[in-house]
């Protein structure tokens, strides 16, 4: 059997909360047979297989469902994915996923709970929003994962697949304008170079949009689009059996960064809620400026400083597969380079006399740089015995990340200029993993037993120092090691665990797959920095996290009549020890009262970016996935999907730290639980109105409701959401397709993420989402697309 490359992946429909099947692309080989749904493909298992096959919760989203919906960027995909959080933290550039509660730092030096890959290859944990254009299909992997491929995670994988290239020319053009002057080009264009040896895809896409939050000070409007990425990926097939894909991508982001939307004050109990206790004893006050901001609307700040958010990011990723007679080799290398720099007004305030100096100035304002390389290297070797009833693969893999450039963060807090700290992070992370599945159907037919483990060797180095208090920070990684940057110091931690999957999957019927799995997940420990003063000298370290869970599930498809259906449902608890959570907001103030929240009164040893990592506690999570889709007719389809989480704290080890400094307004004897609404659902419907020689109409029609959702100590209020859209293909019997989009059609506002949500300084900052934003597209297509 011939191994294609993942590019070659093809998503034909939906698995969760999307119900329409894609026509399965040229490039896509050995695919499950399809059904009255259409293949639904998926590679969870480092194969391609039915997703109503596989023993895990994912949910998938193909090309044209990606375009039928508007999907554009992590925080749209959101909305089609009950039970997963897609934000952002600092810019819209720097992404959080979030599943079953597992997540990365906000801020500061830790490893990811869920990570992102790009065609197979991991993507850097630090602004690693990912351009969806020319996308073939993503999935979404829902529980701990490490032992068929990639880096370790405890929360889950979102596997992005661009296009791959075919050997048929063709391609398409599609050009975009809304509100708001926005304005979207995207193209790409599949060329065979030699038949069936070679073929090249390029794509790209511009974007741009005026900013929806008016600036009345200083800089321009926030929330504006202004991107370019471009993309090429080159196919090899030399000979038979042997297949080779090379892609070369590159993104550029110039924007004026988020707003955020000063919103009130946390509880003044809290004994660090500095500016809660000061908010009537400044001229002009804090809470007159909060009246003024509230008069203003969510749609309308005024800022001390300009705001950018600016990312170029560029890889190279090669994956070559070869067949050796019974056993498939896949090599899959890969390279990322980020370049970030991120300034905010993050108090979202203009400058204003905190201590009645007669001298205005931040209450808190940010800036932060990032610049990274990193290699991956991943090697597989799989294959079939024992008359095929057993399937194996082993394999290993290798990331380094190094700094290559400014690292640095500078925090200017209550009145006064910040020094910045250079954070130079180095991570080494080494893996051997092995999983195998064997065919029990001897002893009950359909039954299979599924076994994997994993062990992970990581090390991670931080070598930090004191910057100067503006922009260019010229510092990098070799003068912090030789000690010619101030404050000079070198921090380094290694750890190491195994992990493991053990589960079986029954077959039952054609229509009915049923699953129960066990697995353990590992997420890194790492190190705080710089050298911490004496209270927080105890939280320099934190170790791995570990999270055990059990998942049972069962899919299945139906008819009644000729109505047809399918259901899907999943359960799972997961019990997590020693839980890393993210502390931010620790800055000193200035004038600094009594020895400070870390003893010294020292800016210089300050957290870097005001944030440490600690290991909290235990807990544990459990949770109900669910959906449905019902196809009354041949031209509609309704689709539901709903997930319901819930936490427990099982045990907290706050250490020195204030229960409050940690939980908030929060109960302090729990671990609060961030990014994790208790109900997520969403429901869908999709008619298809087919014109004969004029083309076919599709009108979808998707709402989304979240419960309400913990950003840091702030709970923001439940929202609902409604986005409708119309697309005409084949208009009069052409390769021209016109669309129409409305997202947030009732103009709603809700949170779409925190800002200053921390116990100190004490006041309240949100960024709110998009307004009502809508358009109309243009796509040609030409060729074989």
């Amino acid at each position: 059997m011939k191994i294609t490359t993942s590019c070659s992946v093809a998503l034909m429909a939906l698995t969760m909360g999307i119900a329409h099947a894609q026509t399965t692309p040229p490039q896509a080989e050995d695919t499950a047979a399809p059904t009255e749904f259409g293949d639904i493909v998926v590679t969870a298992r480092r194969t391609n297989e039915s997703a109503q096959k596989v023993p895990v919760t994912v949910a998938a989203f193909g090309n044209e469902a990606l375009r039928e919906k508007s999907i554009a960027t992590p925080q749209d995909l959101q909305q089609l994915t009950p039970g997963v959080f897609l934000g952002a933290s600092g810019s819209a550039g720097n992404t959080v996923y979030v599943i079953r509660g597992q997540a990365k730092p906000l801020i500061g030096v830790g490893q990811p709970g869920a990570l992102t890959y790009f065609s197979d290859v991991p993507l850097p944990t630090i602004a690693s929003s990912q351009p969806q254009y020319d996308i073939g299909n993503v999935q979404v992997l829902k529980g701990p994962q490490g032992t068929l491929f990639g880096r370790n995670t405890t929360g889950g994988a979102v596997l992005i697949y661009p296009n791959a290239p075919t050997y048929d020319l063709g391609g398409y053009l599609e050009a975009g304008y809304g509100n708001y002057d926005w304005r979207n080009l995207e193209g790409a264009m599949n060329l065979p170079i030699a038949a069936d040896k070679v073929a090249l895809r390029v794509a790209g896409r511009f974007t741009k949009r005026d900013g929806y939050v008016e600036n009345l000070g200083v800089g321009g409007d926030f929330n504006n689009l202004n991107s370019y990425a471009f993309r090429a990926s080159l196919l090899l097939e030399p000979t038979e059996g042997v297949k080779n894909v090379t892609i070369f991508d590159y993104y550029h982001n110039n924007d004026n960064n988020q707003a955020q939307i000063f919103a009130g004050f946390h509880d003044p109990s809290i004994p660090s809620a500095v500016l809660s206790q000061i908010r009537d004893f400044t001229n002009p006050t804090l809470t007159s400026l909060l009246a003024a901001q509230q008069a203003l609307g969510k749609r309308k700040t005024v800022a001390d400083i300009p705001g950018f958010d600016r990312t170029k990011a560029y890889g190279v990723t090669n994956r070559t597969d070869i067949e050796l007679g019974g056993m498939s080799l896949t090599n899959i290398f890969g390279f990322r380079a980020l370049r970030w720099k991120n300034q905010a007004n993050f108090d979202g305030l203009p400058a204003v006399d905190l201590f009645g100096s007669g001298v205005a100035g931040p209450v808190l304002n940010t800036y932060r740089s990032n610049a990274y390389d990193q290699y991956t290297e991943e090697l597989q070797l799989h294959g079939t015995a024992l008359d095929d009833k057993l399937k194996w693969l082993v394999g290993g893999f290798y990331l380094k990340s190094k700094p290559n450039g400014e690292n640095a963060d500078r925090a200017d807090v209550f009145n006064g200029i910040g020094s910045a700290v250079y954070t130079f992070v180095t991570e080494e992370s080494k893996a051997l993993f092995a999983n195998a599945s064997y065919d029990l159907s001897d002893a009950l037919n359909g039954l299979t037993f599924n076994a994997g483990f994993r062990y992970t060797w990581d090390k991670i180095s931080v070598c930090s120092a004191a910057g100067g208090s503006t922009p260019p920070y010229d510092g990098r990684l070799g003068d912090c090691k030789a000690g010619t940057l101030t404050n000079a110091t070198n921090i380094s931690a290694k750890f190491h665990k195994p992990t493991w999957t053990v589960g079986f999957d029954w077959q039952a019927s054609r229509d009915v797959f049923a699953y129960i799995t066990s697995r353990r997940g590992y997420r890194a420990g790492g190190v705080n920095a710089p050298i911490l003063g004496p209270t927080l000298a105890p939280f320099q370290q934190f170790a791995p996290e570990i999270v055990t869970d059990v998942e049972a599930g069962v899919k299945t498809s139906w008819n009644v009549g000729d109505v047809r259906g399918r259901f899907n449902l999943s359960a799972y608890y997961a019990a997590s020890d020693d839980v890393q959570y993210n502390v931010n907001g620790l800055f000193t103030a200035q004038p600094c009262v009594g020895a400070g929240f870390d003893g010294d009164c020292d800016i210089t040893n300050d957290p870097s970016s005001g944030a440490i990592t600690i290991n909290a506690g235990d807990i544990s999570v459990k949770g109900v996935e669910a959906t449905l889709t019902v196809i009354p007719t041949h031209n509609l389809t309704l689709n539901f999907g709903g997930s319901y989480i819930d936490q427990k704290t099982r045990k907290t080890t706050y250490g020195t730290l204030a229960p409050t400094i940690v939980a908030g307004g929060e109960d302090p004897a729990k671990i609060p639980f961030r990014f994790a609404p208790s109900f997520t659902g969403n429901a869908g419907v999709r008619y298809e109105v087919p014109l004969g020689e004029e083309g076919t109409l599709v009108a979808n029609a998707d709402y989304y409701h979240s419960a309400k959702v913990l950003y840091g100590i702030y709970k923001a209020p439940a929202y609902d959401n409604v986005n409708l859209r119309l697309d005409w293909n084949g208009v009069a019997g052409s390769r021209v397709d016109v669309s129409a989009f409305v997202r947030n059609l009732f103009n709603s506002t809700w949170v779409q993420t925190g800002g200053t949500i921390a116990a100190a300084p004490g006041i309240l900052t949100l960024v709110y989402n998009d307004p009502r934003m809508y358009g109309i597209s243009l796509r040609m297509r030409f060729g074989a697309e």
